[in-house]
């Protein structure tokens, strides 16, 4: 029997067509293909799948069709210039994330010397850190991640791309790692920050796959992570660069002024959204 890309990817557009706009369910399907047959585009015109490809598009199509992100189907995201390995254990990157780290990397390059050692607060992926060390390798890079199982999948990606990173499993709300905040120049955080009354609004492909570890706080307390970081970074005289949610980066900014760090800025997204927040600069 003779499976045809041409064929499978109408099928597979018109399946994400329940979930996704046109636009979205043809790119997705575009990296589906490309997954299973490669770049080559002659290929997708002339060649039939073979049973094995066949069966491979069978199954990513039957889990997009569940809800589950490409990303985790693929086991691939895309961070910067970087290809990274993602499963259910570690959020996804996101845009909004890349254009806090470049300001950070604009702001060192501006300032040389000024900041060697960094701190990556809740790695998941790893891919803050790996993409801090490879646009500047002089950094001695630091990431801390309580779950054990992100931990494994950011180690991957930094021997994936042979960056030099300085992993461990640590609880950021254990007294015990106060002391160790002075060791570091600079800290960076993309921490938990939506609370769970917000879950409802989310879209279903993010509660149902996404780490809940890595998204939700409580309700009673959605600057739980911020104020841990304030105390440890003002103590520590360090400057801070944390990604918040929209709602709440004012009162993000507020916190750490009061908390008695310097010039506490917000900052918007692409998109208009304030979205992180920087101290101590």
């Amino acid at each position: 029997m003779n499976f045809l890309p041409q064929d499978l990817k109408k099928q597979l557009i018109l399946s994400l067509s329940t979930q996704y706009s046109l636009s979205e369910a043809n790119t997705i399907t575009h990296q589906v293909f490309e997954h299973i047959i490669g770049t080559n585009h002659t290929l997708f015109y002339e060649s039939s799948l073979t049973d094995e490809q066949f069966k491979q598009y069978e199954h990513i199509k039957t889990r997009l069709a569940k809800g589950e992100p490409l990303q985790y189907v693929l086991e691939r995201a895309y961070f910067f210039d970087l290809t990274l390995y993602v499963n259910k254990h570690v959020l996804i990157p996101r845009p909004e994330t890349e254009e806090m780290v470049e300001w950070l990397i604009k702001h060192i390059q501006n300032t040389p010397n000024s900041i060697k050692k960094i701190l990556d607060i809740g790695t998941g992926s790893g891919c803050i850190p790996i993409t801090l060390k490879k646009k500047l390798p002089h950094l001695h890079i630091y990431a801390w991640e309580i779950s054990p199982d992100a931990l494994e999948v950011a180690t991957c990606n930094a021997e994936q791309h042979k960056t030099e990173v300085h992993f461990s499993q640590q609880d950021l709300f254990q007294s015990s790692i106060e002391e160790a905040f002075t060791e570091f120049d600079c800290i960076i955080s993309n921490p938990p920050y939506i609370p769970w009354t917000e879950k409802s609004q989310l879209d279903k492909n993010v509660v149902n796959y996404e780490p809940h570890i890595a998204l939700f706080v409580p309700d009673s307390n959605p600057l739980l992570f911020y104020e841990a970081i304030a105390i440890r970074a003002k103590n520590a005289c360090k400057p801070v660069i944390t990604e918040v949610h929209q709602n709440y980066a004012d009162r993000v900014e507020k916190l750490y002024l009061d908390a008695g760090l310097n010039n506490p800025k917000t900052f918007k997204d692409i998109s208009q959204n304030k979205r992180w927040v920087t101290a101590n600069f």
